[in-house]
């Protein structure tokens, strides 16, 4: 049984060549452990399923760097989260690189690995921009400096930039690394509050209260937007499922404008029914009896928008237009004898790109677990976004008048149509918000 985090990276990085036997053994012991010696016929056939895709694509390593990774973060005391679909991945939960059972959101693998699970994986992880650094240097310590090199990004000086990407390169794959700061502020409200946010319950009511009261999202990463702030009011959000779908919908281009938005305000759906994210449509179609080949091709269709440029695009080839006109006549009548209702048809026809549901479920937990500090440490959570997050001096500000000041001033600069969302004034309004909050909560007198 392999079960100390250390002695499998040794393995793994010490091992490499006996990759393919490593991956099965650590995520067979990982699943024993998880469900007992006698797995259900459910895990045992996806676990099987993606090994072998893995295996045979001679993937693994892939997935064993990758869970390196995100253990030596762990080890650092820093948590990880992910972007686009490895969430789809019972492998990458069981050696750690997502903390998401994609058995428990009935995420399917289609949709990470392609219906003929022949996919090269398309993973980036989300790390803590203060040991960006250190994790790069822990690889070269154990592949060889030779062997693992940054392609792109500087790394020197990086502990406050967020969002910044660097590229790995070993052998053929790059490795997509992105150095953010919520990770560095969920680790510092851990230490300050003596609390593990992997302990949340991601149904907490009164989190989800917040969510209820948009105004009070701000500082909430992905849910601090004014639009995404106008989203929330009109989906009023009853649980985390909801808070997911409202994301990838925030995220899709024409899944919400005149989209999802008309039918859940003036048709009376709800966020959970309305196409908002791949996995869902893809789950939506097959218990509808479509096949399932078709059906992830319907959904890619869909997700790429063809409907759309078919009937609009006036730069693309006619020919082109034809062809996918043509095809979604096909899908359509499809999903007509299916009894797909003529309402989700519709919907589809307007969608030019449809986000992940995976890649929302990561974003929408990290948000959640800042919205419960929030909540329930408000005093910590203030003072670790702004040791974190901003440069603003708080000690500047004297009342609540003088804040609602400088805020009406920057309000009024917004409101211009040549205001720069990336200049310094955008991100003070949401830094003076927060200083407004503490005010009204009674954190500043």
């Amino acid at each position: 049984m392999m079960n100390d985090n250390r002695a499998n990276i040794e393995l793994i990085t010490t091992q490499i060549k006996n990759s393919k036997e490593i991956i099965k053994k650590l995520c067979y012991n990982k699943a024993y452990e998880l469900y007992g010696k006698k797995l259900s016929i459910e895990v045992k056939n996806r676990l099987d399923l993606e090994l072998t895709s893995i295996v045979d694509n001679n993937f693994e390593t892939i997935y064993l760097i990758y869970s390196v990774i995100v253990r030596y973060s762990n080890e650092l005391g820093y948590k990880v989260s992910y972007r686009g679909n490895v969430g789809n991945s019972f492998v990458a939960y069981l050696l750690g690189i997502t903390n998401i059972n994609p058995l428990y959101y009935n995420l399917s693998f289609e949709i990470f690995a392609g219906k003929d699970y022949n996919k090269e994986p398309d993973i980036e992880l989300n790390v803590s921009s203060r040991i960006q650094t250190k994790i790069f240097k822990y690889l070269q310590e154990k592949l060889g400096k030779d062997k693992i090199v940054c392609e792109e990004a500087n790394l020197n000086n990086i502990d406050k930039i967020n969002n910044f990407r660097s590229i790995w390169k070993f052998e053929s794959y790059k490795f997509i690394i992105w150095g953010q700061n919520n990770p560095t502020m969920i680790y510092e409200l851990e230490k300050e509050t003596n609390t593990n946010s992997n302990d949340i319950d991601m149904e907490d009511i009164e989190t989800l209260q917040l969510f209820l009261h948009a105004n009070y999202t701000t500082g909430i990463i992905g849910f601090d937007t004014t639009f995404v702030k106008k989203m929330l009011k009109i989906v009023k959000p009853r649980n985390f499922n909801d808070l997911v779908c409202t994301y990838a919908l925030s995220h899709g281009t024409n899944t919400w404008t005149d989209n999802a938005s008309s039918l859940i305000e003036n048709e009376g759906k709800k966020v959970d029914e309305v196409i908002s994210n791949r996995e869902d449509m893809y789950n939506y179609l097959l218990n509808n009896g479509i096949d399932k080949n078709l059906t992830y091709d319907i959904v890619e269709f869909v997700r790429m928008g063809k409907i759309f440029k078919g009937k609009n695009s006036r730069q693309l080839d006619k020919n082109i237009n034809k062809d996918y006109n043509d095809k979604w006549n096909e899908y359509k009548k499809i999903m007509q004898e299916h009894n797909i209702p003529k309402w989700y048809i519709k919907s589809a026809e307007k969608i030019r790109y449809m986000f992940s549901k995976s890649h929302s479920i990561s974003h929408t937990m990290n948000a959640f677990k800042l919205a419960w500090y929030k909540v329930h440490y408000p005093e910590a959570f203030y003072k670790i976004y702004f040791k974190v997050k901003s440069d603003l001096n708080i000690r500047d500000y004297h009342c609540k008048i003088q804040v609602q000041t400088e805020l009406d001033e920057l309000y009024n600069k917004k409101d211009k149509e040549d205001f720069d969302y990336a200049s310094e004034d955008y991100y003070k309004i949401e830094d003076l918000e927060l200083v407004l909050e503490m005010y009204d909560r009674g954190i500043l007198k």
